[in-house]
């Protein structure tokens, strides 16, 4: 397994670095001329929490972190580059944080890297675009399953990252983090794509995907997803639009645990999808609009019988004259790797916002529903964030969330029972940040967790006090 996890590492970056390569010898002039940011930065923090690693039976610590980060972006006449890279290191003063395995360890090591890169093969008409994204997650779907608070992200919930501009952490309703059922996950991706204008009314996008998904965690199968595209756009007024579009996307899961000896690995798992959509936009208002887009899902695989599915993705963004309104609603398929599956997911969202002159205030909620065993997760909650001073900036927010999801377990005569795991989870953080001179600050906050499952067995019964002092720097 590290054998195979090693050899996939070198290959990604071997690609990588050879489309850099490419890039640079077939389009070099423009790099004279192009705009390049280099920003390092350097964070260190002190931690205490008096239940390290969110069990029933509370261990405190002290945890040290040193995170340096790097970011490089770069505009050029052919291509944007933009490359985000995190290290973190957590000392662990008393040696009390396990690992997965239930072992103790002293100190731990994390990797975060976003990078992309766009090439303009051809003016206005073909693109490749390149995505690598490396990091730390929780392989739990259901609680790990991230509601995003802003539009600006993709179908995966992640950014969507503007070239030559620095990724930023993406504000989300909330989100929990387990360690000990966690794995670092690459993703890498590239897309050969086309997008014009046919007329000056109407766009036309078309291309191919290609998504390779690895995790370092032992067991966890790696997964290929192929997909197509096809979108198309007219403009019948000044405020309406028309969309329509298809995508298709064929997933093949490999385990390497099946042939360890062979180069070429088996698939155990497979599925196509195939999705057709229409749907009006519309720009009611300033800043205002509804779009809608409705169609049918097709799958396809040799473990069940072929089955189709509604789609939809609709949203509705309404400012009024001192807040702005938002909802969301849309179906997507994600990847389970516990299940080793794609999961059915329903993601129906609800905030609304209201800034003022020296802060904001918003209110969200969020239900989530996951098929295949059936799950569900409902959460609210209020974030507050008021500038006391100039250089004084408190913020609070409160979130209540409810997870429940079936499960099987086998009885003491043999047999088979499903039943049904609810999670009620509070949580509070209350933080103050100071700003020392620019690009350099000082944090401190504080966070309050009480989950509690009615599993007497579950391990998501806990409670736990978190305070953190953070000073940060970029250069």
């Amino acid at each position: 397994m590290q054998h195979r996890a090693l050899s996939h590492a070198k290959t990604s970056l071997r690609s990588i670095l050879r489309l850099l390569f490419l890039t640079l010898v077939i389009f070099p002039s423009p790099v004279l001329a192009s705009e390049l940011t280099i920003r390092p930065s350097i964070a260190i923090s002190e931690e205490y929490s008096d239940n390290v690693n969110q069990d029933r039976e509370k261990l405190s610590e002290f945890t040290t972190r040193v995170k340096p980060g790097l970011f490089v972006g770069q505009e050029a006449r052919y291509w944007d580059l933009s490359l985000s890279y995190g290290f973190e290191y957590l000392y662990y003063a008393q040696g009390n944080k396990k690992k997965g395995d239930g072992t103790f360890m002293q100190d731990d090591t994390k990797h975060t890297v976003n990078a992309r890169g766009l090439a303009r093969l051809v003016p206005n008409l073909l693109f490749l675009e390149v995505r690598n994204d490396y990091r730390r997650v929780d392989l739990n779907l259901l609680r790990s399953s991230q509601v995003p608070l802003t539009p600006d992200t993709g179908p995966d919930g992640q950014p969507v990252q503007e070239p030559g501009v620095e990724a930023t952490e993406t504000e989300f309703i909330e989100s929990t983090e387990r360690d000990r059922d966690s794995s670092d996950r690459n993703v890498f991706s590239i897309s050969p794509f086309i997008e014009f204008q046919p007329t000056p009314l109407s766009t036309l996008r078309t291309g191919y995907t290609y998504t390779n998904t690895w995790y370092k965690e032992e067991g966890i199968e790696r997964k290929h997803l192929h997909e197509a595209f096809l979108d198309a756009g007219y403009e019948l007024t000044a405020k309406l639009g028309l969309d329509a579009g298809y995508f298709s996307a064929w997933e093949r899961v490999i385990d390497p645990s099946d042939s360890p000896g062979q180069e070429e690995e088996p698939l155990s798992g497979r599925e196509d999808r195939h999705t057709v959509f229409i749907g009006p936009r519309y720009a009611y208002a300033e800043n205002s609009s509804i779009y809608t887009r409705i169609g049918n899902t097709w799958r396809r695989s040799p473990d069940w019988p072929s089955d189709h599915e509604p789609y939809w993705s609709a949203g509705l963004t309404h400012a009024f004259a001192a807040m702005t309104a938002a909802l969301m609603s849309q179906v997507r398929y994600t990847y389970d790797p516990l299940k080793e599956e794609s999961r059915r997911e329903i993601l129906n969202t609800a905030s609304l916002t209201r800034p003022y002159a020296r802060g904001s205030v918003a209110l969200t909620g969020a239900y989530t529903l996951l098929n295949e065993p059936k799950g569900t997760r409902f959460s609210t909650g209020a974030h507050v964030t008021h500038e006391l001073t100039q250089r004084l900036t408190a913020n609070a927010r409160l979130t209540y969330s409810r997870r429940k999801e079936d499960k099987d377990a086998r009885q003491e005569d043999g047999a088979q029972e499903t039943f049904s795991e609810r999670i009620n989870d509070w949580r509070l953080r209350l933080g103050l940040t100071h700003l020392l001179a620019r690009d350099f600050t000082l944090d401190l906050n504080y966070l309050f967790i009480d989950s509690a499952s009615n599993d007497p067995l579950s391990d998501d019964t806990f409670r736990e006090n978190r305070v953190t002092l953070e000073v940060k720097k970029v250069f």
